[in-house]
């Protein structure tokens, strides 16, 4: 009952968000597939998306193949792994239940699970809320300290998200603020406890109901090429070309609230136009005043969200990371724009990528 009176009220939004993007011109900005492909050359990457978004329009550039040494091109519809892009929208699903009375973000850990307050040295962490859990100010361990085969020993993903927590628990607390993709598993334990359904269908109803495509995991793990997906690639590995192998598989089932998502540049954008606008003060998924308390609360890091200046510009912006694919998000409500950069490999240079996108902020309003 309550996931139902959670999405109740956002059905004909969702169905105007499916007629409006649909206005839309689906096509490549021949301006952006034409950058696209110069800094692909330059920078020796595998493939790239890459978009404009404005408060009504957005426009798309797209170079490079889906997997190297094949000649199967980037489309408009080809899926990226988002990685820890995925942390705005376990945000945005927090907020939401919150504007529905399911829970609040200053709610703790332990008031939604009493019952674990009994692990031993559960009480360090006794007044941690699901704000400190999606701020990454918890000040608790990440999954390089645990054995991933007691996790999985569980059957489903609740129970191994559930089994995290606990062993979670039983570790020292960091001495100061660290960043955590384990806060955010927890967090959406708290998310599924309070909804009743598991945190799948928390994302399912969600992206549905804005008529977004997407999936969990990577989109592709094998080699059957009847697909116009990405693989992403290890450009740092030894074996040259080394693609999407196990050994690179930093993914598993349990982790979607952290770094689970893939999509494609077309609806990713239109996830990023919905923070643009709430950001400039229009209500739509969110009340504009949530937007903003996700992306401002704090100094620098918030709620899948860091503030930072990009030159002159002061932006909100995220990476994701997931060993063999990178992108990176950066709205600059000033400019009343959001940049969107997807690679199917790992990132290269940090700084390249910074005088790209900045490139783009300056320029794209002569060229669009």
């Amino acid at each position: 009952m309550k996931i139902q009176n959670m999405y109740k009220s956002i059905k004909l939004f969702g169905i105007f968000i499916f007629i409006f993007s649909n206005c839309f011109s689906q096509q490549n900005n021949q301006w952006l597939d034409s950058i696209s492909s110069d800094y692909i050359s330059k920078n020796n990457i595998v493939g790239m998306s890459v978009s404009i978004v404005q408060p009504d329009s957005i426009y798309y550039g797209i170079s490079g193949v889906l997997k190297q040494n094949r000649n199967q091109k980037i489309i408009l519809q080809s899926k990226f792994f988002l990685a820890s892009l995925t942390k705005s929208l376990t945000s945005l699903i927090a907020k939401k239940m919150e504007e529905e009375g399911l829970i609040s973000f200053d709610t703790k850990f332990f008031d939604v699970f009493p019952e674990l307050l009994k692990i031993k040295n559960a009480k360090k962490y006794e007044q941690i809320t699901l704000s400190e859990l999606l701020s990454h100010k918890a000040r608790i361990n990440d999954f390089y300290i645990y054995d991933k085969t007691i996790i999985d020993s569980v059957s489903t993903k609740t129970k191994k998200r559930l089994e995290l927590a606990k062993l979670t628990l039983t570790k020292s607390r960091k001495s100061k603020n660290n960043y955590s993709n384990v806060g955010y598993i927890m967090g959406a334990l708290m998310l599924e406890k309070r909804a009743g359904v598991d945190f799948e269908v928390l994302v399912k109803n969600t992206l549905d109901s804005l008529s977004l495509d997407y999936l969990v995991g990577y989109p592709n793990t094998n080699d059957v090429y009847d697909t116009n997906d990405t693989w992403g690639h290890n450009i740092f590995a030894k074996e040259k070309n080394r693609f999407n192998l196990r050994e690179d598989n930093f993914f598993s089932d349990f982790q979607l609230p952290c770094w689970g998502l893939s999509m494609s540049i077309l609806d990713y954008s239109l996830y990023i136009q919905l923070h643009l606008n709430g950001l400039l003060g229009k209500d739509n998924f969110l009340k504009s005043e949530n937007y903003k308390e996700l992306h401002n609360t704090f100094k620098k890091y918030n709620f899948g969200w860091i503030t930072r200046k990009l030159g002159s510009f002061k932006i909100s912006t995220h990476d994701g990371s997931g060993g063999i694919y990178f992108g990176r998000t950066v709205i600059v409500p000033d400019e009343k724009v959001a940049i969107v950069v997807l690679f199917n490999q790992t990132a290269t240079s940090l700084k390249e990528l910074n005088n790209f996108i900045e490139f783009i902020i300056k320029n794209y309003k002569q060229i669009i």
